[in-house]
């Protein structure tokens, strides 16, 4: 369904509709607070530190994506593309309102009314992600977006993701012998000046694996 090459997928800082509780899709277009300045800081600091093979780094159009995309590359200093389809679902009616009262709504999978449903949004993350991973490029891209594209990029195989983190960077590399989820997902973390790599709590793998990535 994807093209089977590694890339790497960042969800934005804390944005201040994130900071509020309140809903933020692909119409409303929240800046990110000084803590998430300091989470994309964080990750320029991780990818200084890991050094990992990156050739470019595509982000959305969107102002939280892209602040924490520039902050980022901090050190790294690659081109930058921006997508423009690579924001975040379109939540119609349901753009600026409380979370308490729309997570039920997500839970019973309902769409949006004047919004995107299930199948657009899967359909357009497929695609972009796709188009990106199917380009020449000399390494795995680094891709920063949103939560809804992890959860697109699950629905794609119909797993469902597990809440993402801002700023928690994943590297997706294929996986094409597992049924569920044909990806492997690993997660980077600063500890101490030293960045720890771990199987993603929303990744499909089993005991064994999780202990060889481990060790």
């Amino acid at each position: 369904m994807i093209t089977n090459k590694p890339f790497y997928l960042l969800r934005h800082g804390l944005s201040e509709a994130n900071k509020a509780n309140i809903t933020a899709g692909g119409m409303i277009d929240s800046p990110l607070t000084p803590e998430g300045e300091l989470q994309a800081l964080e990750v320029a600091e991780i990818l200084r530190i890991a050094q990992p093979n990156i050739s470019r780094i595509f982000h959305s159009p969107m102002k939280r994506a892209h602040k924490t995309a520039m902050l980022a590359n901090k050190y790294l200093n690659l081109e930058m593309e921006r997508i423009e389809t690579l924001h975040e679902i379109i939540l119609g009616d349901w753009e600026g309102e409380p979370w308490e009262k729309i997570e039920p709504f997500f839970d019973q999978r309902l769409a949006p009314p004047n919004g995107e449903n299930e199948e657009q949004h899967v359909t357009r993350v497929r695609t972009t992600i796709d188009s990106i991973l199917a380009q020449d490029l000399n390494a795995p891209p680094l891709i920063v977006a949103h939560g809804g594209t992890f959860h697109g990029l699950g629905l794609t195989y119909g797993y469902a993701m597990q809440r993402i983190n801002n700023c928690h960077l994943h590297l997706f590399e294929p996986w094409p012998e597992n049924e569920n989820m044909p990806w492997k997902l690993t997660t980077f973390d600063l500890e101490d000046g030293e960045v720890i790599q771990s199987p993603a709590p929303s990744c499909p793998t089993n005991r064994d694996i999780q202990e060889n990535l481990i060790a």
